[in-house]
């Protein structure tokens, strides 16, 4: 499938292979949902980029294809100064190494700033919670939908991921 990629390094690549456990055998429409993702991840990174723009990328991935993904990611940024551009609704593992967080909901943004500098956030780390990204967000979220449904809106789930970006 990588002859249809323009501009992908062998030696990446080949690292990718390596790190996320593909075989360049694999027949992808007999592969797991999870082996899929991880032959996207593949074809998705092969090529060098300065900004990723991910959505929701850690779908389908089990826990050690997760962690692979978010070293990889992190080693982007750190190492090659990649911008990451990565909305979820999946805080595990993002808490140390994203810069900023923006959360968008109906449209509008709650919440638009540097990581370290969200009073709650930091209030909460201080006070010992393990996921203080995941407590914050959840207070936003639980709040939001409150309003809404108080509005008298049927549906009042978040409509839309927090979005984390490392640079």
């Amino acid at each position: 499938m990588l002859e249809f990629v323009d501009g992908w390094v062998p030696e990446r690549r080949d690292i990718l292979v390596e790190r996320f456990g593909i075989d360049l055998d694999w027949t992808v429409n007999a592969l797991s949902d999870g082996r899929k993702r991880r032959v996207q991840l593949l074809l998705a990174f092969a090529r060098p980029s300065e900004v990723l723009l991910l959505d929701e990328v850690t779908t389908d991935l089990d826990v050690l294809a997760r962690e692979t993904l978010l070293q990889w990611l992190r080693e982007e940024s750190e190492q090659r100064g990649v911008t990451v551009l990565f909305s979820t609704h999946i805080f595990d593992g993002l808490e140390e190494w994203g810069t900023h967080m923006t959360y968008v909901q109906d449209g509008k943004i709650g919440c638009n700033a540097e990581l370290g500098a969200v009073s709650e956030v930091k209030e909460l780390r201080a006070k010992g919670c393990l996921t203080p990204l995941y407590t914050f967000v959840e207070a936003m979220v639980t709040r939001d939908s409150q309003m809404q449904r108080a509005a008298g809106r049927k549906s009042t789930r978040c409509s839309m991921p927090v979005g984390m970006v490392v640079n």
